[in-house]
């Protein structure tokens, strides 16, 4: 496990504690895919608020339950968790529209589930290696099983000024999710800014998204100071809006 997929995961994690705990006396935690190869995600729950489960399809370090179907987990009852984890396992899954929907089904309502898997990284069969992910796929996935898309991001970072450490080759593609009823649907979005790094080693910083930066450039654009708006055109339409 890169360093800066376990940085995101546990940034994640603690930036949506809130509505996870939403009063309860702990949180209980599936990590799909948990097998302990070279790090797990099990330390960023060491604290008694969370409950942790590992799964995966074979026994090992960090493994729990070993479901008999990998696509069909019987041995747990629907909605039995509050928070379900993926990390560096959906580009194994042969079949992870069937995978997504277990995550759906064992989510209690409200519950999030949080996804992540490289975008762009060698061939590392495990043993297969099936997908790379782009934020629509993952977004996709998550509408196929019904849940409410949070965010989705490649290489999200929560400022440009992070260290060099968010950064791999990855460029790792992240899902929020909840489960209906969507309960919080005013959460501000965790990752404004993508930081790629490109075929040629360069480092790339982009907003996420164009109303990303419409959202932010806006804010500076709410007192008397004048505007000059360069270009008609939809941007121009999105500004006035505001």
């Amino acid at each position: 496990m890169h360093k800066s997929t376990y940085k995101r995961m546990d940034y994640l994690v603690h930036y949506y504690e809130t509505y996870l705990l939403n009063n309860q006396e702990n949180v209980k935690v599936l990590d799909v895919g948990s097998y302990d190869v070279n790090g797990s995600y099990r330390e960023i729950f060491n604290t008694s608020k969370y409950v942790y489960t590992g799964l995966d399809v074979c026994e090992g370090p960090n493994v729990s339950i070993v479901p008999k179907d990998p696509y069909g987990w019987d041995e747990i009852k629907d909605r039995s968790y509050d928070l379900v984890i993926s990390g560096q396992a959906f580009e194994h899954i042969e079949f992870p529209w069937l995978t997504i929907k277990e995550i759906a089904r064992v989510l209690r309502p409200s519950g999030f589930c949080i996804i992540t898997a490289p975008n762009s990284m060698g061939e590392h069969k495990y043993p297969t290696d099936c997908y790379r992910y782009f934020s629509d796929g993952l977004a996709a996935l998550a509408k196929w099983a019904g849940l409410k898309v949070l965010h989705v991001s490649v290489a999200g970072i929560p400022d440009i000024g992070v260290s060099e450490e968010w950064d791999h080759v990855a460029n790792d593609a992240y899902l929020v999710a909840q489960k209906e009823p969507e309960a919080y649907l005013q959460i501000p979005q965790p990752f404004i800014y993508e930081r790629r790094i490109q075929r040629d080693g360069s480092v790339k910083v982009t907003y996420r998204t164009l109303q990303d930066a419409l959202d932010k450039v806006c804010k500076y654009g709410k007192d008397d100071r004048p505007i000059v708006l360069f270009g008609a055109g939809e941007i121009g339409k999105m500004w006035l809006i505001f």
